[in-house]
């Protein structure tokens, strides 16, 4: 991660740019630093809010962009670039945060190798107590929980006021594309909750290798909940709802349509696929 920022760095500072770019200056200052040169002072009223800690030490600090490295010997990285954002990679070994854009927050804490992103605006992602995870948000308002007793766990938010919760087990998967929609993946390992589409919740708990997902067609939102193991609940319409599983397993709960609602729950091996074959 930090040789492809060097790279960036040294081309950023070798392109033809005109007088008085000070954000292409800033960069070749940082290049400078880190290869061993002296990182002049920067102008307080430059107004570029970049925040940049690498391995225990501030690098840059401009602006009301925090960063925070945590311990030299850990060699994390936090960046913060945008009015009010905020970028800790504290506690573990090898993280990586990086808040791109105004108010953004990431926390990477308490974990090793995981990583957190935020692009947009007014977001925030809380990855830790874990291995190997990692939290990315782009939009505004978008949250993403990731890790927290499991590992190689994944959380996605694109859209806004999205939210994803991937946690409490591994090899986890939170994906939600969409507006005010929710997807949780949690208490099991190998699941995936997914969602593409507004106003909708998915949900795969409670066991292993489940799996939630929606395709929203329309305005309304879908509800599906997947609980057991190697259930799967799935919904490609509007207003309807997929449950399998909880109690069960090996359940499939299918929903290729508008207002309609399955339930494959109570045994194992049940199914219920709507409108029916």
């Amino acid at each position: 991660m930090l040789a492809v920022g060097l790279g960036i760095g040294a081309a950023v500072a070798h392109a033809p740019v005109a007088a008085g770019d000070t954000s292409t200056d800033l960069l070749s200052s940082i290049d400078s630093l880190l290869g061993g040169g002296a990182l002049p002072a920067l102008d307080p009223t430059s107004g570029l809010n970049l925040a940049i800690s690498f391995d225990g030490t501030p690098l840059v600090s401009d602006g009301s962009a925090h960063a925070d490295s945590g311990t030299a010997g850990d060699y994390d990285l936090a960046i913060a670039y945008g009015a009010n954002s905020s970028a800790t990679a504290v506690n573990g070994f090898g993280n990586f945060a990086m808040a791109d854009g105004p108010s953004n927050r990431v926390d990477v804490n308490t974990g090793n190798f995981d990583s957190g992103t935020a692009f947009g605006n007014g977001s925030e992602v809380d990855v830790g107590n874990g291995n190997f995870d990692s939290g990315t948000v782009v939009g505004n308002g978008n949250f993403a929980e990731v890790g927290f007793g499991g590992n190689f766990d994944n959380g996605i938010a694109i859209g806004t006021n999205a939210d994803v919760y991937s946690q409490s087990g591994s090899f986890d998967s939170a994906f939600a594309a969409g507006t005010e929609s929710q997807a949780e993946s949690l208490n099991g390992s190998y699941d995936t909750a997914a969602i593409f589409g507004n106003h909708s919740d998915a949900e795969a708990q409670g066991g292993n290798g489940d799996l939630a997902s929606i395709i929203d067609t329309g305005s309304t939102g879908d509800n599906v909940f997947a609980s057991g193991n190697t259930d799967i609940a799935s919904v490609l319409g509007d207003a309807s709802s997929a449950t399998a599983g909880g109690p069960g397993d090996y359940d499939l709960a299918a929903v290729f349509g508008d207002a309609l609602h399955a339930l494959a729950s109570g045994g194992n091996g049940m199914v219920d696929i709507l409108p029916s074959l």
